[in-house]
């Protein structure tokens, strides 16, 4: 078993609304909304990561389907908070933002036997270094999504070490990391176009 970890703490400020932009709604469900029903679809427990502004609200809303924990001032702060809390072997972090998860993507994650593992798609655009001017070989490249998970006791021992994902943690470690392929639905809804187009495929514009 493992337990998910789902992060909807940000503030989201690059969209431009006046609100964290996962309690935004669309046909009626807020963003964070989405990814959580496609986890507990598939019976997974599951530790919501919110803001102090949030907590009343989303408290109401998802009621005793899930363990509720507050973030820290970082990313990474909110990861070790949910941490404490995960008594599974295994674990599954996963940012809200990215609302079109599929149970396809999480059952890769559930049968990886990895030490860790992320989620992750080749690059389609030309990549150039901008400060030598250079172009990257793209195919020596992969482009990171979450989910990002694996052995929790991993995650709790290096967890400080993570800058903007999880799986940077592991970065210098020798141990067992696999590559779980993505899909460009997986997207990170980040910029008000992000919004834009996530509205579009569900409205079915």
């Amino acid at each position: 078993m493992q337990t998910v970890i789902l992060l909807m703490a940000g503030s989201g400020s690059r969209v431009g609304l006046d609100m964290n932009k996962l309690m935004y709604k669309v046909n009626n469900r807020r963003l964070y909304q989405y990814s959580l029903d496609t986890f507990l679809k598939m019976s997974l427990p599951v530790i919501l990561v919110v803001s102090k502004a949030d907590y009343e609200t989303v408290y109401n809303e998802v009621g005793d389907k899930v363990k509720i924990v507050i973030g820290g001032k970082t990313r990474n702060e909110s990861v070790k908070n949910a941490l404490e809390l995960v008594k599974t072997d295994r674990v599954m972090i996963h940012d809200a933002a990215r609302p079109l998860i599929t149970e396809d993507i999480i059952g890769r994650c559930i049968d990886s036997k990895a030490s860790a593992y992320y989620v992750c798609i080749d690059l389609k655009d030309t990549i150039r270094d901008k400060f030598s001017d250079k172009t990257l070989d793209r195919s020596l490249l992969v482009s990171v999504q979450t989910p990002q998970g694996g052995d929790t006791e991993l995650f709790k021992k290096y967890e400080h070490l993570s800058t903007t994902d999880d799986i940077s943690s592991f970065d210098n470690l020798d141990i067992n990391i696999e590559k779980i392929e993505g899909n460009d639905y997986n997207f990170k809804i980040t910029t008000r176009f992000d919004l834009k187009i996530f509205e579009h495929i569900v409205k079915g514009d």
